[in-house]
This record gives structure tokens, C-alpha cells and sequence, in this order.
């Protein structure tokens, strides 16, 4: 998945994000309200932006240790992460 994302969690900006990015695989049940079940879908995407920027802080807060996890993982984490799921699909 393209890192933008997972640099703005790791910088403390709670991210909104496609429920069909990579990156949403990740993200904890706890924020599973940040990703959006159809992105073509304008009024859900206002709604969740208005919701996002009303409650910012508390987003933050609730980011925090989803940023922490992020931050832990290194290259060698995701390199050995996708050798282990291309085993896994190759069977």
C-alpha cells in the first residue's frame, strides 16, 4: 500500500481512509468508523469529514496507539509480511 497514509497516522493525523485501501487492513476494529465502506458515496464522505474535523482531538487520541504499533514496524517487518503471504497464496 502507498506509505502516505500510514506517514500521516505515525505524524498524528487521524486518516480517513477507503475501507478498500491497503492500508485499511491494518487499521484496529476501535477505528474501523474511519474507513469508508463506498468512497464514490459524497454524502457519507461530508458527513465523516464533518465528524472527523469536529472531534480532531479525539480522533488524535484514539490514533495514538495505532500510530505507535505503525511506527514499531520496520522494512524488515513488511518485507517478511509479504514473503509470508505470497507463500501463503502460492500454498
Amino acid at each position: 500500500y502507498g506509505l502516505n497514509v500510514h506517514e500521516a497516522i505515525c505524524r498524528g493525523v487521524p486518516a480517513l481512509v477507503s475501507g478498500r485501501a491497503g492500508v485499511a487492513e491494518l487499521y484496529p476494529p476501535e477505528l474501523a468508523e474511519m474507513l469508508l465502506p463506498d468512497p464514490a458515496d459524497a454524502d457519507a464522505l461530508a458527513a465523516k469529514l464533518l465528524a472527523w474535523r469536529d472531534r480532531f482531538d479525539g480522533w488524535k487520541r484514539r490514533f495514538n496507539p495505532f500510530a505507535v504499533d505503525l511506527r514499531q514496524r520496520t522494512w524488515t517487518d513488511m518485507a517478511r509480511e509479504i514473503v509470508e503471504r505470497t507463500r501463503d497464496a502460492a500454498g
